[in-house]
């Protein structure tokens, strides 16, 4: 059997506490504190993949939306830099 001179735990958790690992490790969870996932139905999936599809087509239509009015606003710049100015 092997026998370690140090548990792995300590360890990391020296490790942690030197500040050259920034993470928490949380070592007094029990195994029965951890909550598996179902799969999803068919039925749940299509939904998630619609909702998560209508997300990035929103963030999409955003982000095209503030191009034109940056291209729109850019434009008039442009304009009223090209009209002569009298005072």
């Amino acid at each position: 059997m092997l026998k370690l001179s140090k548990p792995v735990v300590p360890f990391v958790l020296d490790l942690v506490s030197s500040g050259h690992v920034k993470a928490h490790i949380n070592n007094r969870m029990r195994f029965y504190e951890f909550k598996p996932t179902k799969p999803l139905t068919p039925s749940q999936a299509r939904i998630n993949s619609l909702k998560r599809n209508a997300q990035i087509a929103k963030q999409a239509l955003d982000t095209e939306r503030k191009a034109q009015q940056i291209q729109k606003a850019q434009a008039k710049i442009k304009k009223l830099s090209a009209q002569k100015v009298v005072l």
